[in-house]
């Protein structure tokens, strides 16, 4: 499965923040997203068209 976009993935990042009721790290959230929206390892190297960074920052 690809990235997706910014708009994809504002739901699940919602539901985890009211899941998670605490402060957190955006490396937490980065990682809660990646799981549950299945990404493997190729779809976290994917490159913005730049070339400079990834389309998902993990």
């Amino acid at each position: 499965m690809p990235v997706p976009d910014y708009q994809s993935l504002m739901l699940p990042l919602l539901r985890f923040a009211r899941e998670k009721k605490d402060e957190t790290s955006t490396g937490e959230a980065v990682e809660a997203l990646a799981k549950e929206l299945n990404l493997t390892e190729a779809d976290l190297k994917e490159m913005l068209p730049s070339g400079i960074q990834s389309t998902f920052k993990k």
